[in-house]
């Protein structure tokens, strides 16, 4: 039989394939090096974040879900959903090569954030390859390393698991609406149910993403499975959970209801810091159930606290948007915000030229579990770092967008009228910071005029070397180098004594619990409303034993921020409570507790 030659037209596509190909993996080959080559200096930058000292982890939630980890490893602890899982499981697998160490904590955590910058590394780098027709990809990893996100963000552990699962997703969108296959969909759903199990946000965002796709399915006329196949990977995730929870504890409930009402009692305390000047949570709770009525009264229902005294509540949500400007600018950082707005705002303003409608509408909403904010009125710096990498990327669509079209007499006017308007606005409103940062950008942009002249500077050499000095400029405040030498920090020296010369004293009292898990105790809270810090010294005592306290640790964070409940504590030194241990200046102290339970 005789063969005949492929229809021309099949050779034409075959060609098109191949000339793809190549193309592609030429440009991954590329961007590869120069990637990892960023990857590397960020970790040099950053190396002293990574090699935490015992007094560097942050007491509360760092050390708490280490602490989790631990207990897993040992079959405890197994956390609800409201208690993020997932991140429980991240830190139990970080615990585990170091789990005999004495200084298990310290080495844990510095693997635990290696990893976690990590994956917010690998989910900018991600998101800008999905808009490598918009910007340069590699812009939004550069922004990460400048960004005031790094090393605070990496002090709550829930934060960057949450934001780097919730990049990968936002990826696998943008990929979506460039390929229309449903895998993307599917693999973004996963992403998010990982995001939901690392932090409760994770939930409001899959029900922003579920909303998007449902609202394109009815747009496009798109078959309903589509929907389906989105929700059900994230659907298998969380339910499965909270299932195989309930089969193992007899409780199917996720808590989630539980802890943000407690959340919401905690943020009373943004009136009580300016009515009374008492900033702990203990004040802000009591303050709450004054108001609103006990969480049992209002079967732990925020809404219907809220409609009890919804002056109260206005007035948390007046003073939390008076203070939200500095808290963004802190956030974001006091000398590139303002250039960062106004490089998203021309982000936004290129897209709506483009009809770019699909990824206008997902970045523009994608931040939106922001507002559930407002609900509990508690909002800390890393709550508004989230969704950083949208920021960035609506940036640096604004930004390439001018230098593709810097060539145009037009926009080199608008540009350096805006920073200029930023600089006096900075000036005029005594924001030095601001002005500095306007400043720098305005004369970035003029030296890349005056290099490139009338070329296409958006993926020149030069021009990325200039944008790059200018951020690196702004930033201004990269973490010291240090060597770490373990058993030096005063926090590690008492965990080598609890651990050698208190093995048998199982459960401390203690404001901040760090130290007290780090030495693989029982921590029992010394800062709930339940502690009698009114009442007699004799009731503090039967306190204490009725909590089966055996010791009570005292830092700075106790003496400084509970004064009422140092007193209380000094009262019974000596009486009750005998001194075992103390460092030269009294900052930290072990109080041993005399005869506890009648032992």
């Amino acid at each position: 039989m005789e063969l005949k030659p492929a229809p021309e037209v099949d050779n034409h596509i075959a060609a098109r394939f191949r000339r793809f190909s190549c193309s592609l993996f030429q440009h991954h080959l590329k961007i590869l090096p120069l990637s990892l080559l960023l990857y590397l200096i960020s970790i040099i930058i950053f190396y002293p974040v990574f090699l935490p000292d015992l007094s560097d982890i942050n007491p509360f939630d760092e050390a708490a879900y280490l602490y989790k980890g631990y207990l897993l490893l040992h079959g405890q602890g197994l956390s609800t959903f409201s208690s993020n899982p997932f991140t429980q499981l991240f830190y139990a697998l970080m615990v585990l090569p170091f789990k005999n160490s004495v200084f298990w904590m310290v080495h844990a955590c510095s693997l635990g954030r290696f990893v976690s910058f990590t994956l917010l590394w690998i989910g900018a780098c991600r998101i800008g390859t999905s808009l490598s027709d918009r910007i340069q990809p590699l812009m939004l990893p550069v922004m990460l390393i400048i960004s005031p996100l790094m090393p605070a963000f990496l002090r709550f552990p829930s934060d960057p698991l949450y934001a780097g699962f919730a990049a990968l997703a936002l990826a696998k969108t943008l990929e979506f609406i460039k390929t229309n296959k449903r895998t993307d969909l599917s693999h973004a759903s996963i992403f998010l149910g990982i995001a939901a199990l690392s932090r409760n946000d994770g939930v409001l965002l899959f029900l922003v993403f579920i909303t998007l796709v449902l609202l394109w399915v009815i747009l496009k006329k798109k078959p309903v499975r589509i929907v389906l196949s989105s929700a059900a990977p994230f659907l298998l995730l969380v339910g499965g959970y909270i299932l195989l929870y309930g089969i193992f504890t007899g409780d199917f409930n996720p808590g989630t209801m539980r802890r943000t009402y407690d959340n919401f009692e905690t943020g009373h305390g943004v009136i009580e810091q300016v009515n009374t000047g008492l900033p702990d949570t203990p004040a802000a709770k009591l303050a709450a159930r004054e108001a609103y009525g006990t969480p049992e009264e209002n079967n732990y229902s925020v809404f219907t606290a809220i409609r009890k005294r919804p002056d109260l509540y206005l007035a948390r949500v007046k003073t939390i948007l008076a203070e939200m400007p500095r808290a963004i600018l802190n956030a974001y950082g006091l000398r590139i915000t303002a250039v960062l707005i106004l490089m998203s705002v021309w982000g936004v303003i290129s897209l709506l030229r483009a009809k770019e409608w699909e990824r206008l509408f997902l970045l523009s909403f994608w931040p939106a579990p922001f507002v559930s904010g407002f609900v509990i009125t508690i909002f800390r710096t890393g709550h508004l770092q989230f969704y950083a990498l949208v920021v960035h990327a609506l940036a640096g669509i604004g930004l390439f967008t001018i230098l593709r079209n810097l060539h145009s007499r037009n926009t080199r006017r608008g540009i350096l009228s805006a920073l200029a308007l930023v600089t006096l606005y900075g000036f005029l409103d005594n924001k030095l910071a601001v002005a500095y940062g306007g400043y720098i950008f305005f004369a970035a942009f003029i030296l890349i005029m005056r290099t490139t002249g009338q070329k296409n500077p958006a993926d020149g050499p030069i021009t990325m070397m200039i944008l790059l000095a200018a951020l690196i400029i702004t930033q201004g405040v990269f973490p010291t180098p240090k060597i770490r030498t373990l058993g030096e920090d005063p926090q590690e020296q008492i965990v080598l004594y609890i651990s050698q010369e208190m093995e048998e004293v199982q459960t401390f009292a203690s404001a901040s619990p760090g130290i007290i898990h780090a030495a693989r105790k029982r921590s029992v809270v010394l800062t709930s409303v339940d502690v009698p810090t009114d009442n007699s010294a004799e009731d503090f005592m039967v306190w204490l034993q009725a909590q089966g306290v055996e010791a009570v640790y005292i830092d700075k964070f106790l003496t400084s921020r509970s004064p009422a409940l140092w007193k209380q504590i000094q009262r019974v030194i000596g009486n009750g409570l005998s001194r075992v241990f103390h460092t030269d200046d009294g900052s930290y102290q072990i109080l041993l507790v005399d005869d506890p339970l009648g032992k």
